[in-house]
């Protein structure tokens, strides 16, 4: 059990299989059953209630347990259904099972198939227990020092497996066959929208997200709340909300390293322009008990330096009741900007370094040596995988990548380690939405004009504040000062190259004087305990040099809160899986957290 309130229930069992749910007593699960189907709906779909929702679940479970099953049609289903959902289909005359997820896995599941067994749960830890696997997979270890996230669906847990978006799991009566489908992947080659206006575009932006907005949060049964930051994605969310008059509060953070004040000040000008009621915390150093939850809440899948959020959680738990729901902009900076590659990067061996570049939160060649491979060789597997994607377009192979990984994995589970305490969800991954906005081009996406028209036709209030990118005011928020911008940078791209060399010279030298490489400071007690991890777990030399991770204790004041994180989060979760105990349990009034960005 996670917390006191939590409960355990049995929802379904015969002598050869068991479904069960744990968690907090409003946590959505429903159980719904006729002649036919016996059917478990964990998680929301929001487009459609009571009656109407039960008959759009049967309609579902007759696809599936058809005879000539057609995934098309499931998948079709899928597309035509706004939630966050796994659900559970029993077939009362055949003893058929299936189990599948919404089309983008906004609620994060694991699973092991072996030998007519199939553990299914939206814990890996469990999964691995049930399968009684203690080793690691060396390839996703290498792709979460790397990025933070495995690329596919693999976890670094072996042979344990993430439930792709859209994937749907079949079992027969027996258990002898156990099948596995999945919906095809979003091709952003494709854009539909093209050739409509973008005054069209924007209208249709706003009508889908409005109406993503009423079919969550209009007569929400507890309160209805907005983890507001100062950057445009919480903005956008809050002019919907205002846009379509539903009564909400927000909540924002300081933590004890002030990385988040300009985002909590810009939330307040906000607030005050607008009129809603905004609480802020201020968050303490997070301690060893927390980072211990933290593991065991998500298996690595959550780094730890993310541990002091967990204080915020359950603040809004506590002062807010269970009851409630915690809005975020998660999904809108993948949405509606343009997140394509530069130009510049013309073919795979160039989009990976790219990848690679803007997207590690560890040094590569750290990486080949905590695993004892190449950087080529790390280079070459990125290549493989960007190429297995559908786009033939490089720039939509990057975005491909944004939605992808980043998206809808690190950020998905980071969303979903507030559900541990209250619901939590975003309209930006409201399918019909999403399809939209993915299906505009590019071009009107340029230089936040698109995400700038819809926050405007939104909220001309909240479109004229300024946001907040990478913990720096960002002045060009509103759409006359972007297109001022844009016509002051075209007009330098026109000087002859001699003036714009000279001014690249000027402002470099008088703006942007580049500072001595800053020296790391983290908490003594995470060497120590990474120290003892090496020193009491076998297993982790077995899939780390731990050679080189007492060269990192060393001179941790190389490395900066993004890459101990991830090293201690690896070391903390092989020790746990292999061991089950955690060094961490000597640290657990003790400061363990590298501070970093969420």
């Amino acid at each position: 059990m996670f917390d006191t309130d939590y409960r355990s229930e049995i929802l379904f069992e015969d002598p050869r299989s068991v479904l069960s749910f744990s968690g907090f007593g409003e946590y959505p699960v429903e159980r719904f059953e006729n002649d036919l189907y016996i059917i478990v709906l964990e998680g929301r779909i929001y487009d459609r209630k009571g009656d109407e929702l039960e008959k759009h679940l049967v309609s579902l479970a007759s696809e599936v347990m058809a005879d000539d099953q057609d995934n098309d049609a499931v998948t079709s289903w899928l597309l035509d259904t706004d939630g966050e959902f796994i659900i559970f289909i029993r077939q009362k005359a055949t003893g058929r099972m299936a189990i599948l997820n919404d089309i983008f896995s906004l609620l994060p599941a694991y699973y092991l198939i072996a030998d007519q067994f199939l553990s299914v749960s939206r814990d890996p830890r469990f999964v691995s227990e049930m399968g009684e696997v203690k080793s690691f997979d060396k390839l996703a270890v290498m792709e979460y020092l790397l990025f933070g996230y495995s690329l596919d669906r693999r976890t670094v847990i072996d042979k344990v497996f993430r439930m792709e978006p859209g994937c749907m799991i079949c079992v027969d009566p027996d258990g002898e066959s156990i099948t596995r489908s999945v919906a095809s992947e979003f091709n952003f080659d494709k854009k539909e929208n093209r050739n409509r206006s973008r005054k069209r575009n924007v209208s249709e932006l706003v009508a889908l997200f409005s109406k993503a907005c009423r079919d969550r949060f209009e007569n929400y049964p507890g309160k209805v709340l907005i983890s507001l930051s100062g950057g445009r994605d919480s903005r956008a969310v809050v002019a919907g909300l205002e846009h379509c008059s539903i009564p909400f509060e927000a909540v924002s953070f300081v933590d004890k390293g002030q990385i988040y004040r300009v985002d909590a000040t810009v939330a307040e000008r906000l607030s005050k322009m607008l009129g809603f009621k905004l609480t802020r915390i201020d968050l303490g150093e997070p301690l060893g008990s927390d980072v211990l939850k933290l593991l065991r809440f998500k298996s690595g899948q959550v780094f730890l330096g993310a541990s002091f959020a967990l204080a915020y959680s359950r603040f809004v738990a506590k002062t807010y009741g269970r009851s409630a729901v915690l809005i975020t902009g998660n999904g809108g900076h993948k949405t509606l900007p343009d997140i394509r590659s530069p130009e510049a990067v013309k073919n795979i061996e160039e989009l990976a370094e790219y990848v690679v570049s803007c997207n590690r939160v560890m040094p590569t060649a750290l990486v080949a040596e905590l695993l004892d491979i190449s950087e080529a060789e790390i280079f070459k597997h990125v290549q493989e995988v960007l190429a297995g994607y559908p786009e033939t377009d490089i720039g939509q192979k990057y975005v491909h990548f944004s939605v992808y990984g980043r998206g809808l994995k690190r950020l998905i589970e980071g969303n979903d380690r507030q559900r541990f305490f209250v619901w939590s969800t975003s309209p930006f991954w409201s399918v019909h939405f999403f399809r939209y906005a993915m299906n505009c081009p590019d071009r009107q996406k340029k230089n936040g004009i698109l995400y700038g028209q819809v926050i405007q036709a939104l909220s001309p209030a909240a479109a004229r504040m300024g946001c907040v990118k990478n913990n720096v005011p960002k002045p060009y928020s509103t759409l006359c000062e972007v297109r001022f911008y844009e016509r002051w940078r075209r007009t330098i791209k026109s000087w002859p190259n001699p003036v714009r060399f000279l001014w690249k010279k000027v402002r470099k030298n008088s703006f942007q004087s580049k500072p001595a490489r800053p020296k790391h400071r983290h908490p003594k007690a995470i060497m120590d305990c990474m120290a003892e991890q090496i020193d009491r777990c076998d297993a982790i030399n077995e899939f780390i040099s731990t050679s080189v991770v007492k060269d990192v204790i060393n001179n941790s004041e190389d490395y900066n809160g993004a890459a101990m994180s991830r090293l201690f989060t690896m070391t903390s979760l092989i020790e746990d899986v292999t061991l089950g105990a955690s060094s961490i349990e000597h640290h657990l009034d003790q400061i363990l957290n590298s501070r970093e960005e969420l």
